[in-house]
């Protein structure tokens, strides 16, 4: 029984694992292409580098916040902390692409 539950949870991370890739292809060409097309031609450049600095720096403490959240407040948090987050990004985009 022991091995039956093992080869299922490895079966499960390999699905996951192939999931999250797929996803990551996906949304890594589709932020380069809107920094791409809000940067000027002679900037894209620069544009692709700060967009990639400021997600670097975003993502250094992101685990801890999540974190604190989890721990500290509860796991709902977490997820309502990131929801929040994703709304306001897109309520900015729409804002910057109707300029």
């Amino acid at each position: 029984m022991r091995r039956a539950h093992l080869a299922s949870f490895y079966f499960s991370l390999i699905i996951l694992f192939a999931f999250y890739g797929l996803v990551y292809a996906t949304v890594e060409g589709t932020q380069r292409a809107f920094v791409s097309d809000f940067a000027p031609k002679e900037l894209r450049g620069m544009a692709l580098g700060t967009f990639h600095t400021i997600i670097g720096l975003a993502t250094m403490p992101s685990g801890v916040i999540a974190g604190a959240l989890w721990r500290y407040v509860n796991p709902t948090a977490t997820f309502l902390y990131s929801s929040v987050l994703g709304l306001l990004a897109a309520a900015l985009l729409v804002l910057k692409k109707e300029r």
